[in-house]
């Protein structure tokens, strides 16, 4: 490697701390391309690495601490060209140790034995001969799934096929199946490259599609097995989301069943000349069932496939076939080895192919899907998952199909700070803050590389907040994740349940929202008579009272005696409310009658201050405080279909938010189940409560076991 060159300063975007930098360059006259393996990195905070080939514009990179498997040791990308420059940033007075140990000089393609192909035995004719089948002219779709990989072994940079499957769940995790023979070691799988699309323009075009896609490097070893000539990698670099994941049968099929072929004979890649390596296609037929390999795959028990059209050759190695039904195609097998070539006398146009069947009991694990964390399920705001601060979690799983969401709480001036890291050529994860149900994020972090950070201090009242962990690109990341909330105001008490007794007048209150005995009780009322819960003096406790025949009667103690306050208001009948309409700090009643709710904003006799016409006749009230702004609004629960609709203003008109929650009997409570700022829906089904911590639909979040059948719930802050 050259003399390194001093490049200048930066200032780092997330510390602020000074960046030196510096590049070097290592040229392999006559290479195609290169790869670096790189040892002993051990980057210090801030610092970073890249290559990349001086004849292309792709850049490895950013590599930070010990490297992407956190070892020190590593291989690059395929760098395109005979030169192969390093570029790396270190923080003003620290070195970033790293040593290049190997260069992997590939020469052009057809390339001599220093890349080497493995289990399909050379002929003597050139590889990619022109009775390959130009994958293009078939209808499969499989084409989109099939990859030619690159990788290190003991005998230099050798090169397979391999495809992607789908999964029983449907979640494209990026499990790729090849050849035992190719890669049978997780060292060899971390040296994985793979590139897709790698394909012509047309049908016989002979022009190579210049689109292909090309995975960072780095795969794990997730079973292999030599008899059956199989290895299961799960690629762990950006894979395109429009790969198409292939399907397979675990059952065996009989000969005569006609197959196809999918597979990148030769040894090139697709920044390699001449273009020969390009995705073929061959047809053929099952003819045998308990075939052998010797040599250096070992396949014992596999199929025989003698081909009508097209061949397969070296590099081809590690492909699969499929047969097709009108319901799709499936995958059966593997290619292990075999004679087949352009040229070659007919009794050898055959190859042999690992059998799916075999193996499939040992990957069926995977083949489920893609493993994920103790976090699931929150994969959207109505299911995130509350967490329990300070956050300080490894090995966290993020999908396409799985988005990660956790809510937390923060009251005024609170700092909420989340931080991940992963490694960003394996997937770019971006966070976002959110404040309750608002639509648009109020925080955002997407960088390009390998952590992000929201640093965010809420100016504004208590309230939620749920961050957003997603995949930009890619089908699936892991990463470390730290959130906490400090400092800020005292969280608002929470509203805890309660119960009144028609059969004997007594209410029974808990100081949490946890089954128990009654942490207070006392007589208040008589049968007949309808509970409601209130600030009614503004002192931030809740009191009982009760309404009677178009009467209220409120204590301003939780204890029993003679009502502090009492008034006509409303008819028999009426089912009574209580909620600060007007944000005074201070609960007033309400009734709710057909359809409409007539509302006070003093605690006397009156004619209403707000009339609002929202709900059937046969809706149940609920009211609450659901947008955190200190003002109760109105909403209903609907008994025929277990729909709330609420509202975020005393006004008619359409539910801002609507969601199934509950069934028909269940009686809606609301309330502040956990100090977040701002009122939730729930339900009291014969003597269970099952509060939720967000408007949405989805399972409760608390469950108590309180009172009796028959009971009345009542919520609030009884202390």
């Amino acid at each position: 490697m050259a003399q390194r060159r001093w490049l200048g300063t930066v200032r780092a975007k997330t510390s602020g701390d000074m960046l030196t930098g510096y590049a070097a360059a290592l040229t392999s006259p006559g290479a195609a391309a290169l790869r670096l393996h790189f040892e002993g990195v051990d980057l210090p905070p801030g610092a970073e690495l890249y290559v990349y080939g001086a004849a292309d514009h792709v850049v490895s990179g950013p590599y930070t601490g010990k490297g992407p498997f956190g070892s020190g040791e590593f291989w690059t990308d395929v760098l395109a060209g005979e030169t192969a420059v390093v570029e790396w940033l270190e923080p003003t007075g620290r070195t970033a140790p790293f040593r290049v140990t190997e260069v992997a000089h590939i020469w052009d393609s057809p390339l001599p034995p220093t890349v080497k192909t493995t289990g399909k035995v050379e002929g003597s004719g050139p590889e990619a001969g022109a009775c390959n089948l130009d994958a293009m002219c078939g209808p499969e779709p499989e084409k989109d799934s099939v990859a030619r990989i690159v990788f290190q072994t003991g005998g230099g940079t050798s090169v397979c096929s391999g495809t992607i499957l789908t999964t029983r769940s449907g979640d494209f995790a990026p499990f790729l199946l090849t050849a035992n023979h190719c890669v049978s070691t997780a060292a060899e799988a971390q040296s994985v490259q793979a590139f897709w699309f790698y394909r012509t323009t047309a049908c016989n075009s002979g022009v190579v599609n210049s689109n292909f896609f090309r995975s960072p490097t780095g795969a794990t070893l997730l079973q292999t097995n030599a008899p059956s000539d199989h290895t299961l990698l799960e690629i762990l670099g950006v894979i395109p989301r429009n790969l198409f994941h292939a399907g397979w049968d675990t059952s065996p099929r009989p000969d005569g069943t006609n197959v196809f072929a999918l597979h990148h004979p030769d040894v090139g890649t697709p920044i390699s000349q001449p273009q020969l390596s390009f995705l073929r296609r061959s047809l053929g037929t099952l003819a045998g069932q308990n075939t052998n390999c010797t040599g250096s795959t070992g396949l014992q028990g596999g199929y025989r496939v003698n081909w009508n059209q097209g061949v397969t050759e070296p590099g081809s190695s590690g492909s699969g076939i499929w047969y097709s039904t009108s319901q799709g195609s499936f995958l059966i097998g593997v290619l292990s080895c075999g004679p087949a070539a352009c040229g070659v006398p007919p009794s050898q146009l055959f190859d042999n192919y690992g059998k799916f069947s075999t193996f499939a009991p040992s990957i069926n694990n995977f083949l489920n899907g893609g493993s994920d964390d103790a976090f699931e399920p929150n994969d959207s705001r109505n299911e995130a998952r509350f967490v329990t601060l300070p956050v300080n979690a490894n090995n966290l799983v993020v999908k396409e199909v799985s988005e990660d969401w956790y809510a937390i709480q923060a009251t005024t001036g609170a700092r909420i700070l989340a931080t991940i890291n992963f490694t960003h050529n394996f997937g770019d994860i971006d966070m976002q803050l959110y404040r309750n149900q608002e639509p648009q994020p109020i925080a955002i972090s997407n960088s390009t590389s390998n952590s992000e950070t929201i640093d965010f201090t809420n100016t504004g009242p208590a309230n939620l907040f749920f961050l957003r962990v997603f995949l930009f690109n890619d089908t699936r990341n892991t990463y470390q994740m730290s959130l906490n909330v400090t400092g800020g105001a005292p969280p608002p008490p929470p509203s805890t349940v309660g119960c009144f007794r028609p059969s004997d007048g007594f209410v029974y209150q808990r100081f949490s929202n946890t089954s128990g005995f009654a942490d207070n009780s006392f007589f208040y009322g008589q049968a007949g008579d309808r509970p409601i819960a209130g600030d009614w003096n503004g002192d931030g406790i809740d009191t009982v009272g009760i309404f009677r025949n178009g009467v209220f009667f409120l204590k301003n103690s939780n204890t029993p005696g003679f009502a502090d306050l009492s008034f006509a208001y409303g008819e028999a009948g009426d089912i009574p409310l209580a909620g600060d309409w007007d944000g005074d700090g201070v609960d007033t009643i309400g009734v709710y009658r057909n359809g409409t709710f007539f509302l006070r904003n003093a605690n006397s006799a009156g004619t209403p201050d707000i009339v609002v016409n929202y709900g059937n006749p046969n809706d149940l009230p609920i009211v609450g405080d659901w947008d955190g702004n200190r003002t109760t609004t109105v909403g209903c629960f609907r008994p025929s279909n277990g729909f709330c609709y609420i509202r975020n203003s005393n006004t008619s008109g359409f539910a801002d938010s609507d969601f199934f929650y509950g069934q028909a009997g269940d009686i809606p409570v609301a309330g502040d189940w956990t100090g977040k700022g701002f009122d939730s829906i729930g339900i009291y089904r014969q003597g269970v409560f099952f509060l939720r911590n967000i408007n949405s639909a989805g399972f409760a979040h608390i469950q108590v076991n309180y009172g009796s059948p028959g009971d009345i719930p009542i919520v609030g802050r009884w202390r």
